[in-house]
């Protein structure tokens, strides 16, 4: 099936190899889109391929005569199709969405090209970033979804056709299928980044965010996103809240196992997944205690979906009331449900909103972050992007999710890990998850790809 001309380090040592070899920047780029043109039509990752912009990016950069200033220099990105793009439209999922192209990059876009990445083009989302399924494949079996609604940043990401990607998560589109795909992605804290030039589902609810093949790239990805400068001879960051260092070692942590659903509904091999990988972070002096969840938790799930359905009502209502037949079943089934909501059920899911964060937050604090399974069951087919039950919690309270895949299981599938932080957390949330995958280690490339 052919060698993918990106490997699997991460992108600093990339540039670290550019700067002592005659690497052509152009012929790497030249390289990435040939390979990407050659799995496309089984895997259907990309709405729109900018070739000649991504070329003549590449070629800008081989006469920069030194790295420093742009952390990202060369890096091929994917934009999820519900960021603005210049120059391109912005359809998100829907061909016939709209044919007039964007005048101005998204402001996210926008920071990834000033810290010299390179824009290969606009991914595939499943339409208007909600549920109805995409035509992308899951690059480990192409029988399998890739999760939605990031589902060509992920794909495009496992198959190494890119280093790093946009996207975006209202319920679980950025987390969900970074772990069915065996990537990484991050929903950061709620409203920590711009989603100006991004296409709304909720805005209440939204969460742009950044994804890559591994942790590394993403604190990287995170960190321009953020607009936070960062020294890479020297990064020194904040210690998790809970750590003490004990003779320059690496601090203790104690890490929080939510139960209730996330055991009740974790199928049981990805049950007995999850407690070997427990067992192994234990051997190294990571503690862990259970939590307990509130009898209310499950009330949320409901007062997720209204503020989702309101949301989307909000956002398309014109549109749909013009043109119903451009919505396709499940968006409009959404839409709909949102246009019956009361006053008063939007005032309750936000009142559950409110109450739950208050318990929740003194739960997480007893601890440094909280640990469970990246899915609680594996990607079903291709006739859906799977069920956000365990990360549509975080997108509702706003909280920053890291997922990160571990290993591959006996199907094939690549298996993965959650970790969720308070708000605001989101440094101390990615060096935790860096120490996590070190010590477990990643999943190889998909076969084949």
């Amino acid at each position: 099936m052919g060698i993918p001309t990106l490997n699997d380090a991460p992108w600093q040592e990339t540039l670290k190899i550019s700067e002592t070899t005659s690497l052509s920047w152009e012929n790497f780029i030249g390289d990435q889109l040939d390979h990407i043109r050659s799995k496309e039509p089984f895997l259907q990752a990309w709405a729109h391929l900018d070739a000649e912009g991504a070329l003549l990016r590449a070629r800008q950069i081989d006469h920069i005569p030194t790295q420093n200033g742009f952390p990202l220099l060369g890096m091929p990105i994917g934009i999820k199709d519900i960021f603005d793009l210049k120059g391109f439209p912005t359809r998100a999922g829907i061909d016939a969405w709209t044919d007039l192209p964007a005048l101005a990059d998204a402001p996210l876009v926008a920071r990834l090209k000033q810290a010299g990445a390179i824009v290969l083009g606009k991914t595939v989302t499943t339409p208007l970033a909600c549920f109805d399924p995409p035509p992308t494949r899951n690059p480990w079996n192409t029988s399998h979804t890739p999760g939605g609604s990031s589902s060509g940043s992920a794909v495009a990401l496992a198959a190494s056709q890119v280093a790093g990607a946009l996207g975006s998560q209202t319920g679980g589109s950025l987390c969900r299928p970074a772990s069915y795909c065996g990537v990484c992605a991050m929903k950061p804290t709620f409203g920590l980044l711009p989603t100006g030039g991004m296409l709304p589902v909720c805005t209440e609810l939204d969460h742009p965010g950044p994804m890559a093949r591994n942790l590394e790239d993403l604190s990287l990805l995170f960190e321009v996103l953020t607009g936070q400068t960062r020294n890479h001879q020297n990064n020194k960051r904040p210690a998790p809240k809970n750590c003490d260092f004990q003779n320059g070692s690496e601090p203790t942590l104690k890490l929080g196992i939510p139960l209730g659903i996330f055991v009740t509904e974790t199928a049981g091999p990805l049950r007995d997944f999850f407690l070997c990988h427990i067992r192994r972070l234990g051997l190294t002096g990571i503690l862990f205690e259970d939590v307990e969840l509130p009898p209310d938790f499950a009330s949320l799930f409901m007062a997720h979906y209204t503020l989702m359905a309101r949301g989307a009502f909000l956002t398309h209502k014109d549109r749909f009331e013009k043109e119903p037949h451009m919505f396709p079943p499940k968006v409009s089934g959404l839409i709909l449900d949102g246009e019956k909501l009361h006053s008063k059920e939007i005032d309750e899911a936000r009142l559950i909103a409110f109450r739950l964060m208050q318990k929740l937050i003194r739960l997480i604090d007893q601890q440094d972050a909280w640990i469970l399974p990246g899915f609680h069951e594996f990607p079903p087919g291709t006739e859906s992007t799977g069920v956000p039950r365990f990360h549509a919690p975080w997108s509702f309270l706003g909280w920053p999710e890291i997922s990160f895949g571990v290993e591959v299981a006996t199907n094939g599938l690549p298996l993965a890990l959650q970790v969720v932080g308070r708000p605001h957390g989101d440094s101390a949330l990615l060096k935790i998850a860096r120490r996590l995958s070190q010590i477990l280690g990643r999943p190889k490339l998909p076969p084949n790809i």
